[in-house]
């Protein structure tokens, strides 16, 4: 009789605990993401600036309430993406911190 050789194939959940480093798309992300910061935090302070006038809403309330939305996105993003910054490099530190042992 001829016995059939069986392929081992590696479980996805254990092949990404063997992982010694972030993968590309995360990497990318992580490199971008100070950049993204960046632009959201200059966003939100010419908004809280645009909004600081006590004309404003006077002048023009459209404006006032299209402004006051913008700058409600805008830190939302902000926060999302200091969250996802914080994520990765802990990611990343804890990846470092197995491949050190």
């Amino acid at each position: 009789l001829k016995r059939k050789h069986r392929t081992t194939r590696v479980n996805p959940r254990v092949r990404t605990s063997l992982r010694t480093s972030l993968g590309y798309k995360e990497q990318r992300e992580l490199e971008g993401l100070p950049q993204e910061i960046e632009t959201l935090s200059k966003k939100i302070a010419r908004a809280e600036m645009l909004l600081a006038d006590v004309d404003f809403y006077r002048k023009d309330p459209v404006a006032f309430e299209v402004a006051t939305a913008d700058l409600a996105k805008a830190r939302a993003a902000l926060t999302q993406s200091e969250n996802r910054w914080f994520e990765l490099e802990d990611k990343r530190d804890s990846l470092r911190a197995k491949t050190a042992k």
